[in-house]
């Protein structure tokens, strides 16, 4: 375990920085990994590699009550490990409905979750995740409600929505094998 969190950690500082500055532009849609989904919300996001950080930023129309919004990894047909939370509401409201930007920030190693945390506080680089996984198509941006928890609408990070090559090594090159990956 410890040499592949060790090639994991090397893995991360070489990869290549050919997605800095692109930016990936997403539209959300009913996500029915979790079942049926009835919603009339939409919106898009737009997330921004720079210098081993991701800039996020989200728009979503007439969702109602808004939780969280989730970064997961995974096949896009799975529900996949959550790898962060960009946004999380203190006090959600199913009678509150968004119409705008409702979170923008920027993702840094301190922020990764579930399969990217490390022992003893340490975390993996953004670049990992961001050039591994989102990059390739193996993430889901996942918006949960109080009406639809387990994930109302859905948008699916890929280098076909940006720019970006797709080259370079892919979850399963990396050694992410413990992982919800292909």
């Amino acid at each position: 375990m410890q040499v592949c969190v060790t090639l994991l950690c090397a893995a991360a500082v070489f990869l290549p920085s050919i997605y800095a500055q692109m930016p990936m532009n997403l539209t959300f849609s009913p996500w029915q990994v979790m079942g049926p989904v009835n919603t009339n919300g939409t919106g898009y996001a737009i997330l921004t590699y720079v210098g081993g950080e991701l800039d996020y930023e989200f728009h979503l129309f007439d969702v109602r009550g808004l939780q969280s919004i989730e970064l997961h990894v995974g096949k896009p047909s799975e529900h996949g490990d959550v790898a962060t939370v960009f946004y999380k509401t203190p006090f959600a409201n199913v009678s509150q409905v968004s119409s705008g930007r409702v979170a923008a920030g920027t993702l840094t190693n301190y922020d990764l979750l579930g399969p990217f945390l490390l022992p003893l506080g340490e975390h993996l680089e953004v670049a990992l995740v961001y050039e591994g996984y989102v990059s390739q198509g193996f993430a889901t941006v996942v918006v949960h409600t109080l009406v639809n928890p387990g994930g109302e609408l859905a948008a699916y990070p890929s280098s076909m929505n940006s720019s970006a090559p797709m080259s370079g090594p892919g979850p399963m090159d990396m050694g992410m094998t413990g992982m919800s990956m292909p």
